[in-house]
């Protein structure tokens, strides 16, 4: 009973409706309305035999652009920061340093557990490993100072609190349930309001880290690790902020090869004129 007709003018009735802050569904959010739906009816298709096509495959599908490179400024970020450590909630600060400071997702970090957490035998480095992540593929994350510092304190808080016993479960849980990370939205949208810092996501921390790495010189390749992405095809969206490097690997070249440095550009042109 289900057709094509049917499908479309569902997600047109979709597309209308109002998500909880007001605004109408992302062109994401209603792509993966559909794909739920098309996978029900492949599933329906071919192991159940209950239809022969699946009357979503015409429907045309959103087009989405997933390429935000929104990140914060210095100004921002020291904002920010300084919002988080005076928030009532003691974990906000840690988890929005450790997102910035190690580009993981915010799923990634709520569950970190203690047993993740492994520095080496010559306490030269100490790495998270995650092994849920977005694709699945397990990775390692380097942790360094401050957030480091942060975590050995509270690390020999939860050891106190456990009368010596070693500390386990989640770094970040629920205090009305322990197994649960504890939820941050209010907290984090409290921050973002006293910084006066607008049209910012939790994820676009994560852009954050990677448009920092993109602007000291990192290679797309460095920067895809660190994100743990399977390719660098999402990275390339920050290929725009290492410019300053590649003109300096050009600089280098020809200083090199030539003994000259290649003309300045306009921009300097003008910046040294008096």
């Amino acid at each position: 009973e289900v057709t094509t007709d049917l499908v479309t003018r569902s997600i047109d009735k979709l597309k209308k409706t109002k998500t909880r802050l007001g605004t109408p569904p992302a062109p994401a959010t209603v792509l993966r309305y559909m794909m739920a739906l098309s996978h029900a009816f492949t599933v329906a298709r071919k192991e159940w035999n209950w239809c022969e096509s699946s009357p979503v495959q015409n429907v045309r599908r959103p087009k989405v652009n997933n390429e935000r490179t929104r990140y914060l400024t210095d100004s921002e970020r020291e904002a920010l920061l300084a919002a988080c450590k005076s928030s009532a909630n003691p974990d906000l600060f840690l988890v929005v340093l450790l997102a910035i400071s190690t580009g993981m997702r915010k799923g990634e970090i709520m569950g970190m557990r203690w047993q993740d957490i492994h520095t080496s035998e010559e306490q030269k480095f100490t790495r998270v490993h995650l092994t849920k992540t977005k694709n699945d593929k397990a990775r390692s994350v380097l942790i360094t100072s401050p957030a480091l510092e942060l975590i050995e304190e509270r690390r020999l808080l939860e050891v106190e609190r456990k009368q010596g016993k070693a500390a386990t479960g989640l770094i970040f849980p629920s205090a009305q349930n322990p197994d649960q990370p504890v939820d941050l939205r209010k907290s984090w949208a409290s921050a973002l309001k006293v910084a006066d810092i607008e049209e910012f996501r939790f994820h676009d921390l994560r852009h954050t880290t990677a448009s920092y790495l993109a602007m000291d010189g990192a290679s797309l390749l460095s920067i895809s690790k660190v994100l743990g992405h399977q390719t660098t095809k999402m990275t390339e969206r920050y290929s725009h902020l290492a410019t300053s490097h590649i003109d300096e690997v050009v600089r280098s070249m020809n200083e090199k090869k030539f003994g000259v440095q290649p003309a300045p550009n306009a921009a300097e042109s003008q910046s040294s004129e008096p």
